[in-house]
């Protein structure tokens, strides 16, 4: 056991289950422990959450990569065998959401060739990881400035990889969709030209060493950054220039390659836990469509009477309550949204985080290509939970949606669920890293739409709302369109220029996103939402008079982002002990 994964254990295992254990929770508990080790070699995120110092940074080694999922299949076999009476509650529904787990990242296994690493989220975010944990590794003593070393040297191999994958890739006829090319492009000049501020200690977090010391570990470090970090990220740069990177598909989409149908019927199981058929998710997004063009209808009568919807939202976009001429009134915007809805909190939760909050822009070399932001987790290193935020051309993004987006990435979303996650009893410390994308994503839509029903969320920000809500369901259209019924790139921007009022750079973003970037990954905010939603109606209408919001908060939370299947057993069980049928 690796010294990481000894310490996130220690506490939770019992002296009975050391060794060999035969009893089915000995069992549960060692194959998770299993499963923990396995990732913890290759997620860096997994480390930084224990407060420990990272070691090694993500794979695209296809031998690594084999091996893991073959050992996530048979950790998954084993789990299957335990018999479940022999097993608490809580140990089973963990087994049950690990079994999930594993499943999934063992099938994700067949699709490597798919995954496009030069895209501007699935590139990104390995960048955005190595570049945390550089940021967050001490320098204090001699042995720290030499494990920051080898963690830097372990960068250069994580790019050698995404060189190596991308080479594979064209080598068997495998290309970005042609119109995702430049924004690729882009993306990765951006990271190659900041990667000197990111990978060069400030003088801040040397302040404790001798000049001696600072500049031995900068020279390292700069000759670490020209002959091994650099030059690959150039290539990969070279390999998306020229007449040669556009021999991809001149449309976006999955269905358009070998084996992409197969691809994305699996990345739809993953994200969105439903095995419905493309065609069936896109109608769901065209009802929820015609469902939000009624309230907005009714919300323009009540905000603005006698007004047609054009001008409606032509005196929107004039208007210059919702638009910040700097990153600093998208901030204050944020912030104040959130404010009113921290107050409103002990009245719809029994628990709500004291991990603290933040909203901070994102780092401007990830911007381009990104459409709002991301939410990252509190660490041990950075105990905030933070929104970084897109603060890339201020002027030309509308505010309106800005209560919307800050419910669904802090408070009550996703800030709220993990912070309570973090803190909720663990039957294993792998608990906290099963993260269902339906679950995760549908909780911050569900918190946006519960902001409304709070009260935080009142006037023309109820019709921001609204305007959001139709973002999340023309995804689902259009993200099928794209990748399984044929829909060309014109054909689904003007699509969303019809069913949105986002602007232009938005919305390139967000199909680029949906086509070439993370398919099917869109899907699980409204389908995710729509399970959740349907787990409440389920509990109010079996306990009747007795169901209490807050207690149904509290029970859906408790163990954070298990899959929806998961969470409807345990409301069923929480219903029981409240007295109401579950039937």
């Amino acid at each position: 056991m690796s010294a990481p994964a000894g310490r996130l254990m220690g506490e939770y295992r019992s002296a009975e289950h050391e060794g060999a254990p035969a009893d089915a929770a000995g069992r549960l508990l060692a194959t998770a422990e299993a499963v923990l080790a396995r990732r913890l070699a290759s997620e860096p995120s997994i480390a930084m959450g224990a407060g420990q110092p990272v070691r090694h940074l993500a794979t695209l080694d296809p031998a690594r990569l084999h091996a893991d999922a073959a050992c996530f299949v048979q950790a998954r076999d084993t789990l299957d065998t335990l018999p479940a009476a022999e097993l608490s509650i809580e140990q089973d529904s963990f087994r049950r959401a690990l079994v999930v787990d594993l499943s999934h990242r063992a099938e994700a296994a067949r699709y490597r060739g798919l995954d496009f690493v030069v895209a501007p989220y699935s590139g990104g975010d390995l960048h955005a990881e190595a570049r945390q944990a550089l940021a967050a590794h001490p320098l204090a003593s001699a042995p720290d400035r030499e494990a920051y070393v080898e963690l830097l040297r372990d960068y250069a191999r994580l790019t050698r990889e995404m060189l190596a994958h991308t080479s594979r890739q064209q080598a068997s006829g495998v290309y970005p969709a042609a119109p995702a090319v430049p924004a690729a492009r882009a993306a990765l000049k951006g990271v190659i030209d900041t990667m000197s501020t990111a990978v060069l200690p400030a003088d801040d977090r040397l302040a404790s060493t001798t000049p001696t010391a600072r500049e031995a570990l900068r020279a390292t470090v700069s000759a670490i950054l020209q002959r091994e970090l650099l030059p690959p990220l150039q290539r990969l740069c070279e390999l998306l220039e020229g007449d040669g990177a556009m021999r991809g598909p001149d449309e976006l989409g999955l269905h358009r390659y070998p084996g992409g149908e197969a691809c994305y019927r699996h990345l739809i199981r993953r994200h969105a836990e439903t095995d419905l058929e493309p065609e069936a998710i896109h109608q769901t997004g065209l009802q929820a469509l015609d469902r939000l063009h009624e309230i907005k209808s009714d919300l323009r009568a009540r905000l603005l009477p006698g007004i047609e919807a054009r001008d409606f939202e032509r005196a929107l976009r004039a208007d210059t309550r919702w638009r910040a001429a700097t990153p600093a009134d998208i901030e204050a915007c944020f912030v104040a949204h959130v404010r009113r809805v921290e107050a409103l909190l002990p009245r719809w939760f029994g628990r709500w985080p004291a991990t603290p909050w933040a909203v901070t822009r994102a780092d401007p070399a990830f911007e381009h290509g990104m459409t709002f932001g991301y939410f990252q987790r509190a660490t041990p290193a950075d105990p905030v939970g933070r929104y970084r935020y897109n603060g890339s051309d201020p002027g030309g993004r509308s505010l309106i949606g800005a209560g919307h987006l800050i419910c669904h990435e802090l408070l009550p979303g996703h800030h709220l669920q993990l912070s309570i996650q973090d803190r909720a009893p663990l039957v294993h410390p792998l608990q906290r890293l099963l993260f269902s994308t339906a679950t995760v994503e549908g909780w911050a839509v569900y918190a946006s739409e519960l902001a409304c029903e709070m009260g935080a969320l009142t006037g023309f920000d109820l019709y921001g709302h609204a305007q959001m809500q139709g973002l999340m369901a023309a995804r689902l259209v259009v993200d099928t369109g794209l990748n399984a019924l044929g829909w060309t790139l014109d054909q689904a921007r003007a699509f969303m220029h019809t069913q949105t009022v986002e602007s232009e750079g938005v919305i390139e973003s967000e199909l680029l996103r949906y086509g070439a970037d993370i398919p099917a990954q869109a899907l699980a905010y409204e389908m995710g939402r729509i399970g959740i939603a349907r787990i409440r109606q389920h509990a109010q209408d079996g306990l009747g008079a007795a169901f209490d919001v807050r207690q149904f908060h509290d029970a859906l939370l408790v163990n954070g982002g298990y899959p929806l299947p998961v969470l409807a057993a345990q409301i069923d069980r929480w219903m029981a002990g409240v007295g109401g049928s579950s039937a």
